[in-house]
């Protein structure tokens, strides 16, 4: 009786250990996986290159004239600022200020050309009284258109026997008012009472 109990005991034992065995095998066990950092040191290519200059020649009509170090990126108008500006007479309608400087680049401002006075071609017409006087006039002269002879006529340059003999017809009807009137007698134009002018009077 004793004996048939401890063997069931002992068989209570054997199924609690493979019960237990059982339990710890099914287990679930937490696995512990390594997931390598994303975060990885710069490298020698990610290194923050130095800026690179330009050099350029800035010449022409400027403050100061010369080689200049620059930052690639600015405008030729802000290179013309380290050069101290331009000089009054430049002539910026050939520059292209808002361009970028180049490496090696000539910037050249040119000076602005005078204006040119062009000259008058326009021929001014002399007034009679300056012709009047830089005619001279010999002695005996003037004469008198309303009362000289035909003879007195004839001495006045390019008045000839014909047309002193049309004055003495035209004045016995009605003496001259003005010189102009000599205009009226064929033979005197416009431009030969002029010439006659100094030599004549009323």
């Amino acid at each position: 009786m004793i004996r048939k109990i401890k063997i069931k005991y002992i068989y209570m034992a054997f199924a609690i250990l493979g019960v237990g065995a059982i339990a710890f095998l099914v287990q679930p066990r937490s696995l512990t996986v390594s997931i390598p950092s994303l975060a990885t040191s710069p490298t020698t290519n990610s290194e923050v290159e130095p800026i690179k200059k330009a050099i350029v020649h800035i010449a022409g009509a400027i403050e100061h004239p010369g080689v200049y170090e620059v930052t690639p990126s600015i405008r030729v108008m802000e290179a013309l600022k380290l050069a101290g500006g331009t000089l009054p007479d430049a002539n910026l309608d050939g520059v292209n200020l808002a361009a970028k400087v180049k490496d090696g680049q000539r910037i050249l401002v040119p000076v602005r050309k005078p204006d040119r006075v062009k000259p008058n071609k326009s021929k001014e017409r002399v007034p009679s009284t300056y012709i009047e006087a830089q005619v001279p006039v010999p002695q005996g002269y003037p004469v008198a258109i309303n009362s000289a002879s035909k003879e007195a006529l004839m001495t006045i340059p390019g008045i000839g026997t014909t047309v002193a003999q049309r004055i003495l017809n035209t004045r016995a009807g009605h003496l001259f008012d003005s010189i102009e009137d000599l205009k009226k007698i064929k033979g005197i134009s416009a431009k030969k009472l002029e010439k006659i002018r100094p030599f004549i009077t009323l």
